[in-house]
């Protein structure tokens, strides 16, 4: 019988109900005492009416009340009014995750985040010697702190509480939504949906913390594609799906997961216990490690034994503490061709009118004595373009490593024969000329050209930390010095140096009618025409003056370039670096089709450069990193120590620190749209966002008195 409004349960006072099922009934209660509104579940008279059961009700409740964790609904009190028995718990607001996936998949991010979350909190209850057992969606609860973890089961099977299969269930489980009145378990059933049951709880054998894995396995995939890992029209062909089928690959249902995920979805749902992750504590870690983009090495194929990825640390100090940005060194290059291949005119493909589909990708192999380098002599360590592809597509021209330092180097992608340039030590950000028979690159500081023909190189100009440059035309080249502040014209034979004022900071690439360059500047995509010297915004709606205030439809990413075909290439951040294509308008650069994507862990960086290359004739070459543009944020102690903080990876641009060192401020970028504002306590390791997708890029300081 439902309790009507205003009923007392002690000092809890009924408000509202919020589910109910077989287990009894949940409300919306206030706490008369503390003045809070809590979650109270009544449970049904027979339940309880068995001092055996009573006893055993007591003790979970006792044992759930001590999984003090973030993820984890809060058991408060338990009591008895009357003939009614109930718990009290921690009301949380937000939506089940089962209600979120009915409006599609998650972002890999949030696949991420969540899924880190939900490991953390079974990974408390594991180590208090508790099994959830029956986690799915609907045992999640999103809300604005993070995710919540619900509905633990607890008991083993007793008399008269064991379904088929003696599979035990919890007497104190709660599903609580404030919007949707949530079923909750009916009594006499099997526990669990069978959709996320393990193959060893199927069979009638005991589950264990590896059961709640497999579980976990599944959320994680109907998260990134919002389909369940296993169907089934009855329940016998679900079960026969469970243990002895696989689901189809992430790949094939969300192109853009990263790659590492499949392999930790895939052992998650190993059908041998023994085979899956041994604790969520070990789940846990690897999934933070793909959002921290700490795992080096993972591409979106297998990279050839030429090419080896490796790791290091690239990053600048800032007082006491660090922004450490996850670097590889060498990097694994993905070449698609479109179209009719080399030589072949550049176009995409939509054989569907949904997907791009490349005729060919292959790995670029590059030999083992001279590999793709990121990072060479540019000042500062700050990374610049690492390659340039011809504009016939046959030679491409990178950054390597001798045993005498950083130079450039050649590959002939026809011969597969590959050379130093000689001349060109500590060369970096090579762009060649229209007519592909030359290159310039920057040396220390110093703007260099280089014939292909042969000969030595030819010193331009002298420019003071050089940040950028693109060959606009037969006679000019962009250029872009002290750090984006000096913008020029650079004359491709005398060196002769024309300033422009208020000019782009970042070099780009030209329209395919050479009347503009697209580039990226605080994550936004923008157009410089260089007849009339002014900059545009790129929007949903069309180019818009970039002196005006920045509007929410602008078109966030980096490395923009328009195809002949009049489809728009840039790639998207949020640490999974996706390139994508839009169709836009060629003439107003006005999108004219939602985003495509065509490849993902493509390497970028914050200042807007993202590291791939497209030839006119039908190639496109990707450095492929997994995890690219992801930051973690480090303390440095006096002594050396360095201690990680609480924050998870991102895409972190300006920050600051207060005076006394005890918080910092931060910008953080999104996968796409603008950006957010972050408070971070050093010492409670706690944050929360001042500004949600602030329009304008904000530049956060502190006043002296640490306001």
């Amino acid at each position: 019988m439902r309790l009507p409004a205003g009923t007392k349960l002690g000092p809890y006072e009924i408000l509202a109900p919020l589910g109910a099922g077989g287990m009894g009934e949940v409300y919306r209660a206030r706490d008369t005492r503390l003045g809070r509104d809590v979650a109270i579940k009544v449970l049904p008279q027979h339940l309880c009416s068995n001092p055996e059961v009573r006893a055993r009700f007591e003790r979970e409740a006792k044992t759930v009340s001590s999984l003090n964790h973030p993820n984890i609904c809060t058991l408060f009190d338990v009591g008895v009014e009357g003939d009614a028995d109930y718990l009290v718990m921690e009301l949380v607001e937000g939506e089940t995750l089962s209600a979120r996936l009915e409006k599609g998949p998650l972002l890999a991010a949030d696949v991420l985040r969540i899924g880190g979350q939900i490991a953390d909190a079974l990974d408390r209850a594991h180590r208090a010697g508790v099994v959830h057992r029956d986690l799915k969606p609907a045992n999640i609860m999103l809300t604005k702190t993070g995710a919540k973890l619900m509905d633990f089961g607890l008991a083993r099977a007793g008399a008269g509480l064991a379904g088929p299969g003696s599979a035990s269930r919890s007497l104190i489980g709660m599903t609580q939504s404030p919007t949707v009145a949530a079923p909750l378990t009916a009594e006499g059933t099997i526990l669990g949906t069978f959709q996320y049951m393990a193959p060893e709880q199927l069979e009638g054998r005991e589950a264990d913390t590896r059961s709640d894995v497999w579980a976990l396995g599944c959320v994680l995939y109907e998260m990134t594609t919002a389909r369940r890992a296993f169907d089934g029209r009855s329940q016998a062909s679900l079960i026969a799906a469970i243990m002895h089928t696989e689901p189809p690959a992430l790949a094939q249902a969300a192109p853009l997961s990263p790659p590492a995920l499949e392999r930790i979805v895939r052992r998650c749902m190993a059908k041998d216990p023994d085979d899956r992750y041994q604790s969520t504590s070990d789940l846990a870690f690897a999934l933070r490690e793909i959002g921290t983009g700490a795992i080096s090495g993972i591409s979106e194929r297998p990279a050839s034994s030429s090419a080896r990825p490796g790791r290091a640390n690239a990053g600048f100090s800032r007082g006491v503490l660090a922004g450490v940005a996850a670097a590889l060194v060498l990097g694994t290059l993905l070449a698609l061709v479109f179209g009719a291949g080399i030589g072949g005119r550049l176009g995409l493909t939509r054989p569907d009118k949904r997907a791009i589909a490349p005729a060919r990708t292959f790995d670029l192999t590059l030999p083992d004595s001279l590999p793709l380098v990121f990072i060479g002599a540019a000042p500062l360590s700050v990374e610049q373009p690492a390659m340039a592809l011809s504009p016939d597509g046959i030679h491409l021209v990178y950054i390597t490593r001798t045993h005498t330092g950083t130079m450039l180097a050649v590959h002939d992608l026809k011969s597969r024969e590959t050379s130093v340039l000689a001349g060109t030590e500590g060369g970096f950000a090579p762009c060649f000329s229209p007519d592909g028979g030359a290159i310039a690159f920057f040396s220390g500081n110093e703007l260099k050209r280089l014939s292909l023909s042969g000969g030595s190189p030819q010193t331009l100009s002298a420019v003071d930390e050089p940040w950028g440059l693109t060959w606009v035309d037969a006679s000019r080249l962009f250029v872009t010095g002290r750090q984006g502040l000096a913008p020029v014209f650079v004359d491709a034979s005398t060196g002769a140096v024309d300033s422009i004022a208020n000019g782009p900071r970042q070099a780009g690439t030209l329209t395919p009618d050479g009347a503009g360059m697209l580039y990226s500047g605080y994550h936004i995509l923008r157009y410089f025409d260089l007849k009339t010297r002014k900059n545009w915004v790129l929007t949903a709606r069309g180019l818009i003056p970039a002196d005006a205030a920045v509007p929410p439809d602008a078109l966030y990413g980096f490395g923009p370039t328009l195809l002949p075909s009049g489809d728009l290439l840039y790639v998207q951040p949020g640490g999974a670096g996706t390139l994508v294509a839009t169709r836009v308008d060629t003439k107003t650069l006005r999108p004219t089709g939602q985003a495509i994507p065509i490849a993902t862990s493509i390497r970028y960086a914050e200042q807007g450069l993202a590291q791939y290359v497209v030839s006119r004739d039908g190639i496109a070459i990707m450095a492929v990193t997994q995890g690219s543009g992801r930051m973690n944020f480090v303390a440095y102690s006096n002594a050396g120590a360095v201690d990680s903080l609480a924050l998870p990876g991102g895409d972190y641009g300006t920050f600051e620190i207060s005076p006394d060192g005890s918080q910092i401020v931060l910008v953080d970028w999104p996968v796409n749209g603008p950006p957010d504002l972050v408070l971070y306590d050093v010492a409670r390791r706690t944050s929360e966002r001042l500004a949600r997708g602030s329009a304008v890029l904000p530049m956060p300081s502190w006043a002296p008195d640490g306001h």
